[in-house]
């Protein structure tokens, strides 16, 4: 789930009863949430407190996206690059202290391994 789903609710209602559908059908226990680099905290705080008031399950990490349009010129001809690893570690501790929740880069196969480890304890537990 895409961290921008609440705030854009109201500019696609046309598409609202298929994501709600899709929610309520698949019915997660728990979920890995999807974040972008530059999604606000706010914006994500919001999205894992509507998720897990919609069903009864829990928002157990966070899966940041290590692309992104790095100026102007590259998001109009629509290439996205790889952004700095620093940069990228920085914001995961960043997103990680205001919102106490495990957050991981995706791709990244050392990150991906802990998230699995935080997935299989949740469920283990």
């Amino acid at each position: 789930m895409q961290t921008f789903f609440v705030c854009i609710l109201m500019k696609i209602q046309q598409d609202i009863p298929m994501i709600f559908e899709f929610l309520m059908g698949v019915n997660p226990d728990a979920v890995v949430m999807c974040i972008n680099y530059h999604d606000d905290v706010d914006d994500i705080l919001r999205t894992v407190k509507f998720t897990e008031s919609l069903m009864d399950c829990k928002v157990i990490a966070l899966s940041l996206f290590p692309l992104d349009y790095l100026n102007e010129w590259k998001y109009l001809r629509n290439i996205k690059e790889k952004i700095d690893t620093v940069e990228l570690k920085n914001r995961v501790k960043e997103i990680e202290k205001i919102t106490s929740i495990p957050t991981f880069i995706l791709g990244d196969n050392m990150e991906e391994n802990k998230m699995f480890e935080v997935i299989i304890d949740y469920f283990g537990s």
